[in-house]
């Protein structure tokens, strides 16, 4: 959800603006409040207009965006199925703490990430 996306800033957001529904600023806002997922598919939640706005207007469900979600979490899910058939407590706890570190502010797709995460009770 950064603004660092030269696809979402140049093709989507361009010099949109609404002061009354503005984007979710994720340096800011939280974006969770506003957005949720379904495996890859960001929607927005009941009744936010700057979810909306922020989801359709920057395009974050296009193709492209979709497809790296859904891959990332393919990667996730075999994360989760190796540490829960790991005997090695401590070989699981890195894998885990590994997990955790995906679903932070800083890496790319950590709402989606951290949706699936809260989904299966790691996070």
């Amino acid at each position: 959800l950064g603004f660092a996306c030269i696809r979402c800033n140049r093709e989507y957001k361009k010099d949109k603006y609404d002061p009354t529904i503005p984007f979710i600023n994720p340096y800011i806002d939280e974006p969770s409040d506003y957005l949720m997922f379904v495996d890859s598919i960001l929607l927005s939640k009941k009744g936010s207009k700057q979810g909306t706005r922020t989801l359709v207007d920057i395009g974050l469900n296009r193709p492209q965006l979709i497809e790296r979600r859904h891959e990332k979490i393919k990667i996730i899910k075999k994360l989760i199925t190796l540490c829960q058939n790991c005997s090695d407590k401590r070989l699981k706890h890195t894998v885990l703490e590994d997990l955790k570190q995906e679903a932070k502010k800083d890496k790319a797709y950590s709402l989606c990430i951290k949706h699936f995460l809260q989904a299966h009770q790691i996070i």
